[in-house]
């Protein structure tokens, strides 16, 4: 989900794969002066959980119903974070994510806040740009069922 989210965000911000990074795995930052983005998801909740039985086919299908919280960081040397996180939010909203948002069963909803977490780095360091999302998401899982009519008990006797 997280790369697919990128992958929307560089629809419009259009700074190449190369510059965006998910969040606790191993990377440095940039040291250059353009901009770049880092995703995470900061919590998730479960809002449903559900088992259905399709006894035609024999199967049990599974499925979770997610809100997570994705925090979205740009940073950049410059004001280029300050200039440009607009660019992310009309990402977020654009034809080509409500096609994604169809084809990956999401849906993205915004914390109608934008926070400007540069003083953490001190004046005159780093410009950074905090957005936050909720981001609803279905995953489902079907599994054979063996059920227990089809086994043969075997009785010992005792002796």
């Amino acid at each position: 989900m997280l790369q697919s989210l990128c992958q929307i965000i560089d629809s419009e911000l259009e700074i190449g794969s190369q510059r965006y990074f998910i969040e606790n795995q191993d990377f440095d930052l940039p040291k250059d002066d353009k901009l770049f983005v880092t995703i995470r998801e900061a919590s998730s909740r479960i809002i449903g959980n559900n088992v259905e039985y399709n006894y035609d086919i024999e199967t049990e299908i599974k499925s979770v119903f997610m809100q997570s919280t994705i925090e979205i960081n740009l940073f950049s040397i410059t004001n280029e974070a300050n200039d440009r996180y607009q660019l992310v939010l009309m990402s977020l909203n654009s034809a080509f994510t409500k096609n994604e948002m169809v084809k990956l069963g999401l849906r993205i909803d915004f914390d109608n806040q934008v926070n400007d977490l540069g003083f953490i780095d001190g004046v005159g360091n780093m410009k950074r740009k905090n957005i936050r999302l909720f981001v609803y998401w279905t995953q489902t899982k079907e599994t054979p069922i063996d059920f227990y009519d089809q086994y043969k008990i075997i009785y010992k006797k005792e002796s």
